[in-house]
């Protein structure tokens, strides 16, 4: 976390173990944020090969200062080591999505949701039953509106596929999967909900032109509304994860074209 000149400048986490600790996603709440990062201090240095232990998932409040808001907690012991997190604030509280991972190496989309009565044991969004031996980095998505939560994600269990699930009781449990798309895509998802109950889900997708960024409206049922392709892209790790928020009744979004130099660039789609 980088503070503010003359300001505090601290690290959440506090193991002082040199691995990995980074896809963070910060949260704003009344007093402060919550950060929520993937956390290597039990896996020397390394990925869960040779002596070393598991990536996990923790988390820590942070105030208004900028400072630690009580000790930090660890959320899951096993996940997958490079797959972005993300997080979002329903009515009854928090909700975090993530990559899990098995023992058997399956590496389906985990959520666990933070209440009154602290962190819930992590269940999967959907058992896609996806085994793959190394790290996709290629991580989930969610939105939600009071009790509502939809959550996109990326899997490959037969071929690759971006899937959507949808919430009505703050993420204690999911509805079936609706497919988004499958074949040449690229996942790096993201989702937002809209106004009118549907949720847009955005995804990389490889043509025979190059890749490129598409969204798509979809109501809990499947059905889908008009597909929209926001820019050409790349497939490239330098583009990135292409970035989306509803804004009034449009969508706003950010993406990093690869082009030299590499440029941060912005677009607007109207999905009504």
């Amino acid at each position: 976390m980088q503070a503010r000149p003359g300001r505090l400048r601290w690290t959440p986490h506090d193991d002082g173990t040199p691995t990995e600790h980074g896809f963070v996603t910060l949260l704003a709440q009344e007093q402060g944020f919550l950060a929520v990062w993937l956390d290597g201090r039990h896996t020397a240095g390394g990925h869960d090969h040779g002596d070393g232990g598991a990536m996990t998932l923790r988390s820590v409040d942070i105030d208004a200062g900028g400072r630690p808001a009580g000790a930090g907690h660890e959320i899951d012991a096993r996940v997958c080591d490079c797959c972005q997190t993300d997080a979002a604030t329903t009515g009854e509280g928090l909700v975090v999505v993530y990559r899990d991972r098995s023992p058997e190496e399956i590496r389906d989309v985990a959520v666990v949701r933070r209440t009154t009565s602290g962190w819930s044991e992590p269940q999967a969004v959907h058992a896609d039953g996806w085994h793959m031996p190394a790290c996709p980095v290629n991580g989930p998505a969610i939105d939600a509106q009071g009790s509502e939560v939809a959550v996109a994600w990326f899997t490959a269990p037969d071929q690759p596929r971006v899937r959507l699930a949808f919430s009505s009781d703050a993420g204690r449990s999911f509805s079936p999967p609706v497919e988004v798309a499958a074949g040449r895509v690229a996942g790096r998802v993201d989702v937002a909900l809209l106004g009118d109950g549907r949720a847009a889900v955005s995804w990389l997708e490889e043509t025979p032109g190059g890749a490129e960024i598409r969204v798509q409206p979809f109501t809990r049922s499947g059905i889908a509304g008009r597909a929209v392709t926001v820019t050409r892209s790349s497939a490239n790790r330098s583009s990135g994860f292409p970035q989306m928020i509803r804004a009034g009744d449009r969508l706003l979004f950010a993406w990093t074209d690869a082009a030299e130099p590499l440029r941060l660039r912005t677009a607007t789609a109207d999905l009504r």
